[in-house]
């Protein structure tokens, strides 16, 4: 047990970077993008016993420091929202600013090579997915129906996992 807690720290840490660039682009602001990574580092390390390895770790931590800082935002009653562009292309950001070469990096990027070979009506829905947005805001940012999203997201990442057994 105490290996594995090793290992989760190790790899938060290997994200340390991704979450700063992610952290300002979401507050425009480098003291409020401090706070955020550390409260989603907080976070991450108190739900340690319900994380499941299913994925990559810099997804997980991406989707909980999105949702602290929408719930810093709902309780500030400010509203400062991506561009669709920005929203995009954050993966492709915070990937150029890992420095560490590790496992989880190098899977990043092939990764992210694959999604870009995607059509434009599957490579944006996943992407947004993968930076946390819920159906219903992909939806409601595409002008398309939440069922649509569901079946183009579903569709991409079955075309992700061939792709990526090959």
């Amino acid at each position: 047990m105490k290996d594995n807690f090793e290992e989760f720290v190790a790899s938060i840490l290997n994200c340390m970077s991704a979450l700063q660039v992610y952290g300002r682009k979401l507050t425009g602001n480098e003291t409020e993008a401090e706070d955020l990574v550390q409260d989603t580092l907080y976070r991450a390390l108190i739900h340690y016993e319900g994380y499941v390895e299913r994925g990559i770790m810099l997804y997980w931590l991406i989707h909980i420091m999105r949702n602290i800082h929408l719930n810093n935002v709902k309780r500030k009653g400010e509203i400062k929202l991506l561009r669709d562009s920005d929203t995009v292309n954050v993966l492709s950001l915070i990937e150029g600013e890992i420095v560490a070469q590790t496992d989880e990096a190098i899977l990043l990027q092939d990764v992210l090579k694959i999604i870009d070979t995607f059509s434009v009506e599957f490579k944006e829905p996943l992407l947004m997915f993968m930076a946390g947005y819920k159906y219903e805001e992909i939806a409601c940012r595409m002008g398309i129906p939440e069922g649509t999203v569901k079946s183009r997201i579903y569709f991409a990442r079955k075309r992700l996992r061939l792709l990526m057994n090959k």
